[in-house]
């Protein structure tokens, strides 16, 4: 039975959700939702977050599906013998088998390509009843945002289970791999380290590795930038755009993930007297790479990506975080940063163009920030030069 203290923070949550995403202009697409997590059978853990865990799921309990040891057979409904029928037209229970059925084939196809995500319990205590309603919130955003996104370098939602806003609540996600954040930090830094050693110059072959280097580390942001612009089109803005919230699926394609903090500016309320600004909640996402209007507590739009976008444009070049080698309090990087301008140093060797794209991304005016797709669009430019520069 249900205790007092947790339904407190359903009702909260509820309430939270309302005034979030009340007007968000999403419908709810087709797929498959699980009554519970019974129907699932679930592996380790592969990541944890603030509030969720992220669980392997091995297999899916279908009463008309069969797996044979050396192939996945679709064994359908009895009562549905044409496999090949209108599946937008077709009844509501055999539609949910049908996806359901899908998943179970792609899982044994693909060997565990999809995750569970769910609240994680153990960690989220009822006195801790603020951490409680923000997880329970947080999953049902991400499940309206990504629900009805559809870009290759945005996580997807592959099925849902359990009742929104309770601690059952769960989604089936594509398993990732890797995050940016860890790329950055072990493979590309030791790729670097070695294209750039005293072995590698003395056969000449640097310059070429290091320009390949370089090509794979903008692609990797230009698909970031696509994704942006999708959001951005949609009038969503991420706000907590950072290394660690980009992986690697089983495909080794980059994509954005965890929308929890995600909004869609749409609401008439959040509109201020400047069309590309809305009274959303100040402080929100990691300092480190927060807009100066976000942390200060002003109105911000879309731009507030872009900002945190060079930020981490700047890691992916210099293969270490922003600001890493000064201590700050939470004070002087509000003044320091924040409130002065300061920024990390940029490197002549990365080019005038990215240079400027860097600079023009993090400028405190947000209405100097270029667009997602203006973003995308340079860095475009850039891996074409390097992709026609020629091998020593």
């Amino acid at each position: 039975m249900i205790s007092k203290a947790i339904e407190q923070c359903q009702h909260a949550a509820a309430k939270v959700v309302e005034n979030e995403i009340g007007q968000w202009s999403f419908e709810s697409p087709r797929m498959p939702e699980f009554s519970g997590i019974h129907e699932l059978s679930i592996g380790s853990v592969v990541n944890r977050g603030s509030f969720w865990t992220l669980r392997e799921i091995k297999d899916v309990h279908n009463e008309y599906t069969t797996v044979s040891d050396d192939e996945t057979e679709i064994t359908l409904d009895p009562t549905w013998s044409d496999s090949s029928c209108d599946h937008d037209h077709i009844d509501d229970q055999h539609q949910v088998f049908f996806l359901k059925s899908k998943l179970k084939y792609e899982i044994h196809k693909n060997n565990n390509q999809y995750c569970l995500k769910k609240l994680n319990t153990k960690a989220l205590t009822v006195s801790d009843s603020k951490a409680i309603v923000r997880g329970m919130v947080d999953m049902c955003v991400e499940t309206c945002v990504l629900s009805n996104l559809n870009h290759a370098h945005i996580i997807k939602i592959r099925a849902v289970g359990g009742e929104m806003l309770t601690l059952n609540y769960f989604v089936a996600i594509d398993h990732l791999c890797c995050s940016l954040e860890e790329r950055i930090s072990m493979d590309w830094r030791k790729a670097h380290g070695k294209a750039s050693s005293l072995v590698d110059k003395a056969l000449s072959k640097s310059s070429g590795l290091l320009n390949e280097l370089m090509k794979t580390r903008l692609e990797c942001a230009y698909n970031i930038a696509t994704a942006l612009d999708y959001l951005h089109e949609r009038q969503i803005i991420f706000r907590n755009l950072k290394p660690s919230k980009l992986a690697f699926n089983v495909r080794d394609d980059i994509v954005l993930f965890d929308f929890g903090l995600a909004r869609q500016t749409r609401g008439e309320s959040k509109v201020t007297s400047d069309p590309d600004t809305w009274n959303l909640t100040g402080e929100t996402g990691s300092l480190q790479f927060m807009a100066p209007e976000v942390a200060l507590n002003k109105p911000y739009g879309c731009a507030a990506d872009i900002y945190s976008f060079g930020l981490m444009l700047w890691q992916i070049l210099k293969l270490e975080a922003p600001f890493s080698g000064v201590i700050f309090t939470r004070k002087t990087f509000l003044e320091i940063v924040s409130k002065r301008g300061a920024r990390p140093q940029t490197e002549e060797s990365w080019g005038p163009e990215i240079n400027r794209l860097l600079a023009s991304c993090w400028h405190s005016d947000l209405r100097k920030r270029p667009s997602a797709s203006d973003v995308a669009e340079v860095l475009k430019r850039e891996i074409t030069k390097l992709s026609g520069s020629k091998q020593p």
